[in-house]
């Protein structure tokens, strides 16, 4: 899709962002309106967030909706003409003779050079075009031009002289799509193509948590140039190794050999996540690089669970550690020995105690030590006492007294699942749902 065709009807989900374009360009459809009843058009707006959510997409639809004339200068551009604040200075001029007219910068950061933050603060590069474009932005007030700014870094490494009130003045925010997000974006790149009868675009979206819309539109693609090439509509399991190439890298080349610990490992985080959050996920043993195997956990809890509302809460804290120790666990009840593949898994635990510290959970001199260590680093009590190790030891041997219960309890699901998973290397949600009930029901008829 060019910059000219984009709408706002081609942006699927992200309602409140294009709320926040679709105003603007509301302004500039019916300006005469809103400038006699004394209201003035913004200096300008950032859409920022991480590389491929879709805010150029957002930038271009206000552009094309408009009406109005628009003009774009780029980051490799203004480097390929050199003098940088002489190219801002002629595309003001252009949109002020223009007027009104919309003034598209894309990468802001890389404009202005500060989107490397271990790079010299004030570059003559980066001050060159940072004073040129507070010198143009405040002459272009009141004569009808909007700055439309693009950014893929924190708002806090632009200069804020740039972007304060009067000047590009208005922020929104743009993250990974939300799941609902998702469904709409997938459902936009479905469209009518009857490629695509059948997938549940639901089920689909569940398996794309933290997904940008670029990574979306590039695996349906994928999958369609496939299923073109080989004469045939899509299935589910033809999104599951793209989906893991964006999430994990290629996988490697398939062999039948897994070691039986990297199996119970895997299954271990399953069956913890399950009993703690009441979630069913993807299990994996296909090795993608120095990845053996994976639980993938997916976003939509079990019915018969109540989903914890409080996000940031002890006992969620807790049960993820529980469940990151459990594939260790699981590997030693199930095989009698000590699984060596589990530093990750264990450094996400140590991690989270660290963010309980600094949250204010804890003895009062480790909160004390963590929270400095956070806010000041050099602070010289970063050396860790005593008491800091000593109460990590608590707070592991607690997870993972916790996990020894939870995978001795459940050893004979463990069992069932092993032998599918092994067999076929990937175990969709569904697939071990159906296990799983399959399982329940059988224990209830010989509890009967």
């Amino acid at each position: 899709m060019t910059d000219k065709m984009v709408s706002f009807k081609s942006i699927g989900g992200y309602e409140s962002q294009k709320a926040a374009a679709k105003r603007i360009s509301d302004f500039f459809r019916n300006y005469d309106k809103y400038v006699s009843r004394g209201a003035e058009l913004p200096s300008g707006i950032l859409f920022y967030g991480m590389p491929g959510t879709g805010k150029t997409m957002l930038a271009n639809a206000i552009a094309n909706e408009s009406g109005v004339p628009a003009y774009r200068l780029e980051a490799d551009e203004a480097a390929r003409k050199g003098n940088v604040a002489a190219a801002i200075k002629s595309l003001f001029e252009k949109a002020i003779a223009n007027a009104p007219s919309i003034l598209i910068v894309d990468e802001l950061e890389r404009v202005v050079n500060c989107d490397d933050p271990y790079r010299k603060h004030e570059s003559d590069r980066q001050m060159e075009a940072l004073r040129a474009f507070l010198t143009e932005i405040d002459n272009a007030k009141g004569k009808g031009v909007l700055l439309i700014a693009t950014s893929n870094v924190d708002i806090s490494q632009i200069p804020s002289a740039l972007i304060r009130a009067g000047r590009i003045g208005k922020h929104v925010w743009v993250d990974a799509p939300s799941n609902e997000d998702r469904k709409k974006i997938i459902s936009l790149h479905f469209g009518a193509n009857k490629c695509f009868d059948g997938i549940s675009v639901d089920d689909l979206a569940s398996y794309m948590p933290g997904f940008t819309g670029s990574d979306i539109a590039s695996i349906v693609n994928e999958v369609l140039i496939a299923c073109v090439e080989e004469g045939r509509n899509a299935c589910f399991s033809d999104f599951l190794d793209p989906i893991e190439a964006v999430k994990f890298g290629t996988a490697s080349q398939e062999s039948d050999d897994v070691d039986d610990s990297v199996i119970y490992h895997e299954i271990g985080h399953f069956v913890a996540d399950y009993v703690l959050n009441g979630k069913i996920g993807m299990l994996d043993i296909v090795r993608h690089g120095d990845i053996l195997g994976m639980y993938s956990t997916l976003d939509d809890p079990m019915p018969h669970v109540k989903k914890d509302e409080d996000k940031g809460s002890y006992r969620k804290s807790w049960n993820n550690c529980v469940v990151a120790v459990s594939g260790a666990i699981a590997a030693e009840e199930m095989l009698g020995e000590k699984f060596l593949g589990a530093a990750s898994d264990y450094a996400k635990v140590a991690n989270t105690y660290r963010a309980l510290l600094s949250s204010g959970i804890g003895d009062s001199y480790d909160v004390a030590v963590e929270v400095m260590a956070q806010s000041f680093p050099h602070f010289p009590g970063t050396t860790r006492p005593d008491s800091f190790i000593e109460g990590f030891e608590k707070f592991l041997n607690g997870v993972a007294e916790e996990s020894r219960r939870i995978i001795s309890a459940n050893k004979e699901l463990i069992s069932v699942l092993f032998e599918p998973l092994k067999r076929k290397k990937i175990l969709m949600k569904e697939e071990i749902s159906d296990i799983v009930r399959q399982f329940d029901d059988g224990a209830k008829r010989k509890a009967s």
